[in-house]
C-alpha cells in the first residue's frame, strides 16, 4: 500500500500484533492492520508506515468505538486470515471484493471458530438453497475458505457456514 510517509502516525492502542488504532499529526483516528504492526510497541510508539496493508479512517465516535470493540476481541490469526480471505477472493470473485469486509468477515470468523470450538450448534439459514444455487462460485469459494480455516486455526467450523 502506498502511503504518504511525511505523515506520522503515532500509536493510541495496540489490540494486537496486527492491529493498531493511530493517530495522524491532524488528529485524525485510523485502524491500521499489517503483519506485525503493533508487535512490541505501546501507546505513543510512531508507527512504522511500511507494516501497514490496510487502513481504516474513523471520523464517527461511534464507530471508533464499534472498531475498537471489535478489535480488542479478536485474534492476530483471525485478522491475518481475513485480509488474506479478501486478497483471495478478489482473485477468485472480483473487484468488487474489497477491503472493507476484512472486520467484519474476522468477526464472523471469530465467532464461527467460537462455536464450532465450544460444541454449539450448526447454523441454518432458510435461504440455504437459494444461496447455493444462485451463487455457485461464491459458494465453491466458501468452502476454500472452511479448509484455509482449519489448516489455519485448528478447527473445522461446520459447512452450514458456507
Amino acid at each position: 500500500m502506498s502511503r504518504d510517509h511525511s505523515s506520522r502516525l503515532v500509536i493510541k492502542r495496540v489490540f494486537n500484533n496486527s492491529a493498531v488504532l493511530a493517530v495522524d499529526s491532524s488528529g485524525a483516528e485510523q485502524v491500521l492492520l499489517g503483519r506485525g504492526i503493533g508487535f512490541h510497541l505501546h501507546s505513543q510508539d510512531e508507527v512504522d508506515q511500511s507494516r501497514v496493508d490496510k487502513v481504516f479512517v474513523l471520523t464517527n465516535p461511534d464507530t471508533i468505538n464499534r472498531y475498537s470493540a471489535l478489535l480488542s476481541e479478536l485474534s492476530e490469526a483471525e485478522i491475518d486470515l481475513s485480509s488474506e480471505i479478501v486478497s483471495r477472493a478478489r482473485e477468485a470473485l472480483g473487484d468488487h471484493v474489497n477491503a472493507r469486509v476484512i472486520l467484519p468477515l474476522s468477526d464472523h470468523i471469530s465467532y464461527a471458530v467460537r462455536r464450532a470450538r465450544e460444541g454449539g450448534s450448526a447454523l441454518d439459514y432458510e435461504l440455504r438453497w437459494e444461496v447455493q444455487h444462485l451463487y455457485p462460485k461464491e459458494v465453491a469459494f466458501s468452502r476454500e475458505v472452511i479448509a484455509l480455516i482449519e489448516q489455519r486455526l485448528g478447527v473445522k467450523v461446520a459447512d452450514s457456514e458456507v
